[in-house]
């Protein structure tokens, strides 16, 4: 079993690793960490939040979070035949996933739900709302931003160098991401680009939503910008190596500390049940990209929404960490 500071530095050497990739394969990193590394962590994870209650109060308000799982999940294969955006579904999600750590009774779930859906629907067309929970919040704040507040809590609570080295080093490895120069050596292939164009959505966000190279924050903008620029221009090339290096070691991170989390301590059903799947789920990608996405996109969604109350938790965790310290210095004065 490796000890807090071997995983520390265990995790230093992941992110710099995937970042050093990003810089080189972007496009190809990226779309085989999602494939490969991605549904095996949606499947460990489930399985241990589900042991761990979800981090809920009720024993099955989780079904309430699969409900709207399915329902982005159709809204995503058959967009031209809903009636509500998919970006209601992750924004009743993701209220929901908060009022679940503090709601009792069954019937507040559910009108907090249907309200949620309610009022997404009244704001659906608002750029900045489509921009926020269709694009990156279960996707780039998912696996960058509630990463990146494991490795504070994770560094607040060891108050270890090593802890606070891989804080530094994630912070470097983002920045790197972007002032590291875009050589001429960067094609992209023709089947990269087809099958990149399914999460085209996290490239033209942010894009317009920060104002790159003329774009400005309107849906329009985001619909006419031209794929020859998204797939060779310096800054959206930039965008990627982030992207590649925020997905590739969310997923790295999550398997390097199973000593400590110890999602592999289940049956022995259970663990092939797991492996089964994710082999399927890889041999699905394999065979066609697109409809490996189709088929899991539900798997990787749910996971997203299952995790909220967890995210919350981090939250309160490190304004604990933050208030501890300060308390102490307080007491010692």
């Amino acid at each position: 079993m490796l000890s807090v500071p071997q995983i520390n530095y265990l995790n230093i050497l992941l992110m710099i690793a995937s970042a050093a990739v990003a810089m080189v394969i972007p496009f190809e990193l990226f779309l085989f960490s999602y494939a490969v590394l991605g549904p095996l962590h949606y499947l460990t994870e489930i399985s241990w939040l589900q042991k761990k209650g979800f981090y809920i109060k009720g024993k099955y308000d989780y079904i309430i979070l699969l409900a709207l799982g399915l329902m982005v999940t159709i809204a995503f294969i058959y967009p031209n035949n809903q009636p509500v955006a998919g970006q209601n579904y992750v924004f009743a999600a993701f209220i929901v996933g908060i009022a679940l750590i503090f709601l009792q009774t069954w019937y507040l779930k559910l009108f907090v739900a249907a309200m949620a859906v309610l009022v997404g629907f009244m704001i659906q067309d608002n750029y900045f709302y489509i921009m926020f929970f269709a694009i990156f919040l279960p996707t780039l704040i998912h696996v960058y931003i509630f990463t990146g507040l494991f490795v504070i809590h994770g560094a607040l609570r060891s108050k270890s160098v090593s802890g606070y080295l891989s804080m530094l080093v994630f912070i470097l490895c983002t920045v790197s991401c972007f002032v590291i120069g875009v050589g001429a050596e960067n094609p992209v292939s023709l089947k990269m680009q087809k099958i990149y164009e399914s999460f085209m959505g996290m490239t033209r966000g942010f894009i317009t939503f920060f104002g790159v190279d003329g774009y400005t924050q309107n849906m329009t903008d985001f619909n006419k910008m031209d794929s020859v620029y998204l797939f060779f221009g310096e800054k959206p090339i930039m965008l990627m190596r982030f992207i590649a290096f925020a997905y590739t070691y969310h997923y790295l991170n999550w398997f390097s500390k199973t000593s400590i989390i110890k999602w592999h301590n289940v049956s022995t059903l259970r663990l092939m049940i797991i492996v089964t799947l994710w082999i399927f789920s890889v041999f699905l990608y394999y065979r066609n990209y697109t409809m490996g996405l189709k088929v899991l996109y539900f798997l990787s969604m749910v996971h997203v929404f299952l995790e909220f109350p967890l995210n919350l938790r981090s939250f309160t965790g490190i304004g604990e960490e933050i208030k501890g310290r300060f308390s102490s210095k307080k007491i010692s004065t």
